[in-house]
């Protein structure tokens, strides 16, 4: 399996983007998050071979990208970078058709694709484009023959910024299912630029987060998404708790949807979802309460009789709670001083509130 060494710095515009990270692919798809203007597309750039200032090296498997103090800089043709960007990056002069084959017809190793051009074409519904003029498409047209182009070419690695930026949430299902079907198939390896922690979760194993044109941290997707917040393009630690779940019931009169994991019940505000599809939410661990006694007349919808699992310290300040949902493990957050007032400890049974409104649903 294809692994990337990345040991590069890069100052442009008075930003500096300092990377020094190993990718290894064989843990599947890529994500990389972080705040506007964090260097996440530029992070993209010097691997594509975009930035010929960026100094350092840069090796992918037994291939040397680059590596300045050698004098090696491999241009994007030679690593076989595909980058999709944001923004159009199509041929005007060329029909539809022919842009999406100008990569195909350049692929050495076309006989190798496992996915056809009009597999592509039809998954993507652009095959009423063929005949048409680049000027005349819409955003998420053009968005969509870039991605057709690019999965038709020849390459050693595919690099996506913001995708389905342009795209409906029909369209955007069946990109990610065309993505996923490439990567399982050809074993490309894949880096995705998006600021949806929906799409993340959707594709990708393992996430960089990217704060100031550093790497904050590189861990499993879901473990990114539980202890970090991104709020105002400032990167918040903050430890939370993901649940899966399925969708029981929707009550319309009073704006609740119930969630139903390991036989409790959720109530959240009212979702679109149809009745036994998964839902993903998210809740803070620093939003859940708890009491040793059940609380009544209280307008908490959420009251969970659980037994407490593990006690950690966080720090000076914070108490982590481990309790027992069945088998899923949920954490509360609170003072050091409410623990010693509670004067909890492990096996003790006690009852965790959570508002509806606190609980994020994230797919």
């Amino acid at each position: 399996m294809s692994k990337l060494i990345i040991n590069t710095n890069l100052e442009s515009r008075k930003f500096i983007l300092d990377i020094n990270c190993t990718i290894n692919f064989s843990d599947g798809l890529i994500g990389v998050y972080g705040p506007s203007g964090s260097g996440k597309t530029l992070f993209l750039r010097v691997i594509a071979g975009l930035e010929k200032n960026s100094i350092g090296k840069i090796i992918f498997n037994d291939k040397i990208f680059q590596d300045k103090s050698n004098n090696i800089f491999l241009n994007t043709s030679q690593r076989k970078a595909i980058f999709v960007f944001q923004e159009n990056r199509l041929f005007s002069h060329l029909k539809v058709r022919e842009n999406i084959l100008f990569g195909f017809r350049r692929n050495i190793n076309k006989n190798l694709n496992k996915i056809s051009f009009d597999d592509i074409v039809d998954r993507l519904k652009i095959r009423y484009l063929l005949d048409r003029d680049i000027i005349d498409l819409s955003g998420g047209e053009k968005q969509r023959v870039s991605i057709a182009r690019s999965l038709l070419s020849d390459m050693n690695i595919l690099l996506l910024d913001e995708p389905f930026s342009a795209q409906d949430i029909y369209v955007k299902k069946e990109i990610i299912s065309i993505i996923k079907d490439i990567y399982k198939l050809s074993n490309i390896p894949i880096i995705i630029v998006s600021h949806s922690i929906d799409d993340l979760v959707k594709l990708t194993n393992k996430t960089i987060l990217i704060e100031a044109g550093k790497i904050k941290a590189f861990d499993k997707t879901r473990k990114i998404i539980s202890n970090f917040i991104i709020n105002n393009d400032i990167i918040n630690s903050q430890p939370s708790n993901l649940i899966e779940c399925y969708t029981k019931n929707h009550d319309y009169v009073n704006g609740l949807t119930y969630l139903g994991f390991n036989k409790f019940d959720l109530n959240i505000p009212l979702i679109e979802a149809k009745i036994h599809s998964k839902v993903l939410v998210r809740i803070l661990s620093k939003d859940i309460i708890i009491s040793t006694v059940r609380p009544a007349d209280i307008s908490i919808r959420n009251i969970f009789k659980v037994k407490i699992n593990k006690i950690n310290k966080a720090n000076e300040t914070f108490i982590d709670i481990t309790c027992l949902f069945g088998e899923v493990e949920i954490v509360s957050r609170i003072t050091n001083l409410s623990f010693k007032e509670l004067s909890l400890k492990e096996n003790q049974i006690i009852y965790l509130l959570i508002k509806s409104t606190m609980i994020e649903k994230i797919i």
